[in-house]
């Protein structure tokens, strides 16, 4: 198999500030993803005593696994 050559340079100035950028970009994500968790995992006796599934549940229902 060939080797697929780059004309990035990872040492650059401009590289390294995207990069920074970019991992600031995910940590904003992940915090807010970490909120969402925690206001769902909080609403969940609510969801439970009204025999409801969770929002989650409901898409996991309807997503097909493994098809793209």
């Amino acid at each position: 198999m060939p080797v697929i050559q780059s004309q990035i340079d990872p040492q650059s100035e401009s590289f390294q500030r995207e990069r920074e950028q970019m991992l600031a970009l995910i940590h904003n994500f992940r915090d807010y993803e970490d909120r969402v968790r925690n206001t769902s995992n909080s609403q969940e006796s609510k969801f439970r005593a009204r025999k409801q599934l969770l929002p989650r549940e409901r898409i996991a229902l309807l997503l097909d696994r493994g098809s793209e």
